[in-house]
């Protein structure tokens, strides 16, 4: 099966290019892009032009975590328009690259085209007086939850942060424009007990953790907000979610929802079910550090990933599934497990079946169904929590 997946961030790592020369954009304004997500042009008006070859585009010039993204027009050396997709985009020639781009002499790219953001995407980018004029009854604070935690001998201990910023980056562009959605700092370190006997794994312990989620959703609270979604991208912490969704429901009346990342429908723009990249052995049992999450690591940080070191880490959890109808099933008991208990290098998967288009395929799935689950929340009437209980 063949689905080709195109984004920003893959356009900004493969073209690898360092400068981008804005010509009519003060010095201040100008921005060093790196290999990294995250490169934007500070204080670029959307209608600004910046001229550079014969074209010029609409494109997104940065989603990264420190600026919520900017539109503005970019051209690309010499180029051949190559056709127009039905999800907005270009497909782009670069034959010769100059001005914007350098260090690349061939490349075919599609460019996003979306409408700029007409409000903040991030907590910590508002001021304290912007608080009074948002819609509480629309407006939706996420807090990404992750962890810092061993992947095995190929995968870096930022995986799940890693993982919650990609699709986080993923979702803005898929944001209807006038959406009020605020994102709240990733937590980085979460519940990780499991992991705790391999070096480098940071953790809190679950009573620290469930202070830490319902202190935060306090806070969103009192500056005058009814939404909460805790969007997690460790399968370790699940169970800690719903206890502060409903606490903070109880005590404080905020609508909360609990979200993994890996439960989203993996169905891209198109309509494709981009799960079906993945055998169903692997779905089941490659539950750490196997082919999804190293594929997603290699689309998002390549050169963090020791393939050399990566390999078909069979689970102990296959063995159970084969000998034992009931504790084997995968639903009827859930083992409580530590990961040496499922490989002693721990993790479980074929890491070595990895690669990065797939990794873009599942980002980009999981960008959009996110921005759509929270444009689902942000709709939702605030009605749907009952203010008192009576007879029926």
């Amino acid at each position: 099966m063949t689905i080709l997946c195109w984004d920003m961030a893959d356009i900004v790592r493969k073209l690898s290019f360092s400068v981008f020369s804005l010509a009519g954009v003060a010095d201040g304004q100008r921005t060093a892009v790196g290999e990294h997500q995250g490169a934007r042009v500070a204080g670029l008006p959307a209608a600004q032009r910046v001229e550079h070859g014969a074209v010029q585009h609409d494109a997104l010039v940065g989603d990264g975590r420190d600026g919520g993204g900017a539109f503005g027009q970019i051209g690309i050396g010499a180029e051949e328009v190559l056709g127009h997709g039905p999800d907005d985009s270009s497909a782009v020639r670069v034959l010769e690259p100059g001005g914007a781009f350098s260090g690349r002499h061939d490349a075919t790219i599609r460019i996003k085209m979306r409408p700029m953001s007409l409000l903040p995407r991030f907590w910590s980018d508002l001021a304290t007086t912007d608080f009074a004029g948002l819609d509480a009854t629309r407006t939706v604070a996420v807090l990404p939850v992750a962890a810092t935690e061993q992947h095995g001998p190929h995968l870096p201990l930022s995986v799940d942060v890693d993982l919650a910023d990609g699709i986080v980056a993923a979702a803005l562009p898929h944001l209807p424009a006038d959406l009020p959605v605020l994102f709240l700092p990733t937590q980085a370190v979460g519940f990780s007990p499991e992991h705790a006997r391999f070096a480098g794994t940071l953790t809190l312990k679950a009573e620290t953790v469930l202070r830490l989620w319902t202190d935060i959703g306090d806070s969103v609270a009192d500056s005058g907000l009814k939404k909460l979604v805790l969007f997690n991208a460790h399968g370790g912490q699940v169970g800690l979610m719903d206890p502060v969704a409903r606490d903070l429901r109880a005590r404080r009346g905020l609508l909360v929802y609990s979200v993994n990342w890996f439960n989203l429908p993996m169905l891209d723009a198109q309509g494709r079910d981009v799960a079906a990249l993945f055998s169903a052995d692997e779905h089941r049992f490659g539950i750490h550090a196997g082919d999804i999450e190293t594929s997603m690591m290699l689309a998002l940080r390549p050169e963090q990933v020791r393939m050399q070191h990566a390999r078909n880490f069979r689970s102990t959890s296959q063995d159970r599934a084969a000998a034992w109808p009931l504790l084997g099933n995968g639903r009827s008991a859930k083992l409580g497990w530590q990961m040496q208990d499922y490989h002693p290098a721990g993790a479980v998967g074929d890491a070595a079946a990895a690669t990065p288009e797939k990794g873009r395929c599942v980002i980009e799935a999981a960008g959009l169904q996110l921005a759509r689950l929270l444009l689902e929340v942000s709709q939702l009437s605030l009605s749907t929590l009952a203010d008192a209980g009576g007879a029926a």
